[in-house]
């Protein structure tokens, strides 16, 4: 393929295609294998079947009627063009080197093709793909960088197998640089290399684990993207232990260090976990098997890392610590083990600083914050829907710029398989009309002519005159540009009457021929192109005598040449011709042969209707398919079809003209037609009374029947019929319309026979749009459901709730308008799935602030309201001192000191698990499989956005909306007053008998009692 222009023909493009050739021939062993080959078809391997090797050939001068004989190797004098082209027009093979779209009227051809064929022994055949591999690819992989003028593609299946391999190991070894930029994040962040190893074993080990859960034991090339984001949501579990774990650096008892590491840890986790688990687990509900599996695996690996982790992680925590080695090894600064300097402090802490200083940012504006952000998701949602582009076709796996999908590509534009060209061509006399590939002249003069041959009779004898001849076979020939008018036929004819032949006007008939006359000034060099055309009658004398035979040749394109040994025709010829020419009313267009010649290009099919549909019997589809994995059998055959009975086989020979009176039917392919055929050839009467018999016979006489049928151990097992239908209204609307006629054709068919059914890829196709886009609606519903369920089952706090739930809405749309607004993809189902994924993982940090800001401040609640005062902004500050009167502003101090709390404790490990997981990702955009970018793009996008949403736009929505940490603990503490009321009255012998029921019951409600009058501060005025 030319690099710089859309010209294959030029010069320098085909210079440098017989230089690359001839090097790649030249390589050790291919002309060792190529002799191998048989004799007869080592040109193929030899110089191959290439445009150069037919541009370069070697001529030398013919025999008898044989003007040269051109010799095609590739090491000759260059051909001119227009001969060659014209050669390859009248070969079937010409296909091998242009495409088969190319229009040699039109733009030159974009591409040319080399063919190489080795047709050695089989003991050889092992040996010839390991040279291939071994010698021929690696030479073409050097070439493809050093050529300059040409674009080197190459096709062969073991070649693109061992390049795709060699792809998917290079993207294997980029998944290594994601593990590898995690490996050190997480060691700068722990500080020890064990805990670091060890906790990525962890999450890798929740992979094969899951694997094991599969029913079908396989997982598709698209579950492999479950190991980065295994990394990131790891990775998040892993910062969170490891920050509770240094958050409970100053408790002097290891027991009780553990047991706050794992309480604490396992409440954060446990919230993510469930939530991004039941996301995944949504996908069950998609109608493509691959979605549910692929959500099934990651909801499988996420469940199991958060168990793997929150168990075992801790563990080894306390027990380096108590080996006297975890301070060197995670950070944590007993005075006994490292000092707690400033250094390792900050280093320690400064995801956690950046975290909080985010939000005393946000603290400043929050309602600012909020209204920009809520206004930026109203648009980005009027925005999406006029820009949203579907796509169901199966996305490809390498990038449309690799080499492998380009040599597909251009490999699909050319023919294959066809009969290689011969290896020399034979250039004729004009005289000479048997056994030529072309005819070819030396110019004499500028004037048209027509030359006539000596007449030859039969005996053999040769004279110019026909006294001894009764009949006389006329063969004229015109060379012309275009289809010689009767006018100029007339004038030659008019000139033979001088010779005493009289020929018939009404026996006309021009034929073209195929071998054109190529006209070459020996002076400039330059040829000219020209068609023979050819009309033979019969001339019937008055002489008494023996058959005879007169051949004329006609120049009639103002170039013509000497025949020697023939005679030309009378000198006004040339006058009349010019005048006949000139009067001839559609004056063609003349031009030389390069820009004018024919496409020797068929193009064959087209559709023939506006849908295909294919109607069946003797098939039951599986009604279901299991939830995971493959069904045992994807359809059954009908034990009620029977073919063999006569009334079946005329039901289904006519149901295309059944179907012809309801639809628009354009094309019937039936086998059933040519069995009909085949029957009426031997004498036989359809239907068939003898089925099994003739079945067996007709299928070794007809060896691709017009439709398919399956006939198995001499019984007709299905049979089809397809139809090529006009479709005058929606897709829904026509499926309808033929359930609906065959229901009627088969309440009215025999019973051997009356269970048609109809498919269409067509109705696949828009299944697999409805699927995908309901499919994906349905799953980002539940996934927002789940996280809201999962929210509230543990914090009982619906208004908190909602507002994460808000927060997934707004990811979910802001990552839209990227993907369809920004980036301008086209959702396909590579796109559609890390949508509807990637949802559970968007919520995972929210929830982290969330549950936080939930759970009670416990003894550090004075400390962290007193933080809170203080850290305010001046401005702030005055704020609040101005308005001491208002009943909310203890409530609105406790929400900044919660808020700040939940920044504190786990903002540094939401910040350390998105940076870790952008890191990984980030890899991903350097892959050559194709949704490997993309998801990789998805993923940091969602992350980023993730980050925003839990360090920013959460902090901002609780400072503005305030919302209440424990709305329904007075419900719960009245709930647990009654009980133990309730206990106290039913089973009082339980109870201490010296204790009063009623002091029991009143120092229960005493933590309710306080709990309502905080809670008091919490209600609005009204």
């Amino acid at each position: 393929v030319p690099r710089y222009h859309k010209n294959a023909l030029t010069k320098s493009v085909l210079a440098e295609v017989k230089d690359f050739e001839e090097r790649l021939r030249g390589l050790g062993d291919w002309k060792q294998y190529c002799n191998f080959s048989e004799a007869d078809s080592q040109h193929l391997c030899d110089p191959g079947q290439s445009i150069v090797t037919y541009l370069w050939p070697s001529r030398e001068q013919g025999l008898e009627g044989h003007e040269y004989v051109y010799h095609f190797h590739g090491r000759g004098s260059q051909l001119y063009f227009d001969v060659l082209f014209t050669y390859l027009q009248q070969s079937e093979s010409s296909s091998y080197f242009f495409p088969k779209s190319w229009d040699a009227e039109g733009t030159p051809p974009e591409a040319l093709q080399t063919f190489f064929e080795f047709k050695v022994p089989v003991t050889k055949y092992f040996f010839l793909e390991q040279f291939i591999l071994q010698e021929v690819y690696p030479f073409l992989k050097k070439e493809q960088e050093q050529l300059e003028h040409v674009k080197l593609l190459y096709y062969k299946y073991d070649i693109l197998e061992r390049e795709q391999w060699e792809t998917f190991y290079s993207d294997c070894s980029l998944v290594g640089m994601s593990l590898a930029f995690v490996t050190l994040y997480m060691w700068n962040h722990t500080r020890s290399l064990c805990v670091t190893l060890y906790s990525l074993m962890l999450i890798l080990l929740s992979l094969p684990l899951a694997y094991g859960t599969l029913p079908s034991g396989k997982i598709n090339l698209s579950s492999v993207f479950a190991v980065f984001l295994m990394l990131g949501i790891g990775a998040d579990n892993v910062f969170v232990i490891l920050d509770f774990w240094e958050q409970a650096a100053e408790t002097q008892r290891l027991d009780q260090r553990l047991a706050f590491t794992l309480e604490k840890s396992f409440s954060a986790c446990i919230v993510t976990s469930i939530t991004t688990a039941a996301s995944f687990y949504a996908n069950l509900t998609s109608a493509l098997r691959n979605v549910r599996e692929l959500g099934f695996f990651v909801g499988m690996c996420v469940t199991n890392a958060f168990l793997l982790l929150v168990l075992l992680l801790p563990p080894l925590l306390a027990f380096r610590e108590k080996s006297g080695r975890s301070a060197a090894a995670i950070g944590d600064a007993t005075p006994q083990n490292v000092p707690n300097t400033d250094t390792a402090q900050r280093t320690r802490n400064r995801p956690t600083r950046i975290a909080v200083w985010i939000f005393w940012k946000t603290a400043t504006r929050p309602r600012t914050i909020l209204l920009i952000s809520f206004l930026a998701v109203i648009i980005f949602s009027i925005m999406i829907p006029p820009r949203i582009l579907l796509s169901t076709t199966v996305p490809r796996v390498f990038k449309e710029e690799s080499h492998m999908v380009q040599s597909e590509k251009y490999y699909d534009k050319f023919e294959h398989g066809v009969a290689p060209l011969s290896q020399q061509a034979f250039a004729c006399d004009p005289r000479w009309s048997n056994n030529c590939d072309f005819h070819w002249c030396t110019l004499t003069s500028d004037v048209r002519s027509c030359w006539r041959s000596p007449t030859q009779s039969v005996s053999g004898n040769e004279s110019w005159g026909l006294q001894h001849c009764s009949t006389v076979d006329l063969r004229s020939r015109f060379a012309s540009l275009q289809e010689p008018s009767f006018e100029e036929v007339q004038i030659m004819w008019h000139a033979l009457s001088q010779a005493e032949m009289h020929p018939n006007s009404s026996d006309l008939s021009v034929q073209l021929l195929s071998t054109p006359l190529v006209v070459e000034d020996w002076e400039s060099g330059n040829v000219m192109m020209q068609k023979f055309y050819s009309t033979e009658i019969q001339i019937v004398t008055d002489a008494i005598g023996e058959h005879c035979m007169v051949e004329t040749v006609c120049f009639l394109a103002n170039s013509s040449c000497d025949l020697t040994g023939w005679v030309k025709l009378e000198d006004g010829l040339e006058r009349r011709l010019s005048e006949a020419n000139s009067s001839d009313a559609p004056n063609k267009s003349q031009s030389s042969l390069q820009s004018k010649m024919q496409s020797f290009v068929s193009f064959f099919g087209g559709s023939v209707g506006d849908i295909t549909v294919v109607v069946y019997w003797g098939v039951i589809p599986a009604m279901s398919t299991p939830l995971l994995g493959l069904p045992e059998e994807d359809f059954e055959y009908d034990p009620r079809f029977a073919a063999e009975n006569p009334w079946a086989q005329r039901a289904m020979y006519g149901f295309c003209k059944d179907a012809s009176k309801r639809f628009d039917v354009v094309s019937c392919k039936s086998w059933l037609d040519d069995f009909q055929k085949w029957l009426q050839e031997k004498g036989a009467r359809f239907p068939s009374r003898e089925f099994k018999l003739d079945m067996e016979a007709f299928g070794e006489a007809v060896t691709a029947p017009a439709s398919g049928y399956k006939f198995e151990s001499g019984k007709m097992k299905g049979s089809s019929v397809e139809l090529g239908c006009g479709m005058p209204m929606p897709l829904a609307e026509f499926k309808l319309d033929w359930n609906g006629f065959l229901e009627h054709w088969n309440r009215d068919a025999p019973l051997s026979a009356n269970h048609a059914r109809h498919a269409s890829r067509s109705y696949a196709t828009k299944e697999s749009e409805d699927a995908l886009v309901f499919g994906t609606v349905e799953t980002v519903i539940l996934a927002i459901s789940s996280s809201f369920g999962s929210m509230f089952l543990f914090t009982a706090n619906p208004r908190l709730s909602c507002i994460v739930s808000c927060l997934v809405v707004m990811t979910i749309l802001s990552l839209l308008f990227i993907m369809v607004v920004l980036l301008d993809w086209t959702l396909g189902p590579v796109e559609m799935l890390c949508l509807i994924i990637f949802v559970g993982y968007s919520v995972t940090f929210s929830l982290h602030i969330a549950h936080t800001y939930c759970e009670d401040m416990g003894d550090k609640r004075a400390e962290l309201l007193e933080r809170a005062a203080e850290m305010l902004p001046a401005e702030v500050k005055s704020s609040e001192d101005s308005q001491e009167s208002r009943p909310d502003k203890g409530k609105g101090l406790e929400v900044k000191a919660r808020v700040l709390r939940a920044m504190e404790e786990l903002g540094g490990a939401v910040l350390s698990s998105s940076l870790s997981t952008a890191g990984s990702s980030a890899v991903l955009l350097l892959c050559q499989l194709t949704f490997f970018p993309t998801i990789g793009t998805v993923l940091l996008v969602v992350t980023a956005i993730s980050t925003f949403m839990a360090l920013v736009l959460l902090p901002a929505a609780i400072l503005c909306l305030q919302p209440d940490p424990e709305p329904l603990a007075p419900c719960f503490h009245r709930l647990k007053a009654c009980r133990v009321r309730v206990q106290t009255q039913l089973w009082p012998a339980k109870h201490d008998e010296a204790s009063d029921p009623q002091q029991v019951t009143s120092s229960m409600a005493e933590p309710w009692m306080e709990d309502a009058r905080l809670h008091e501060n919490w209600s609005h005025p009204n």
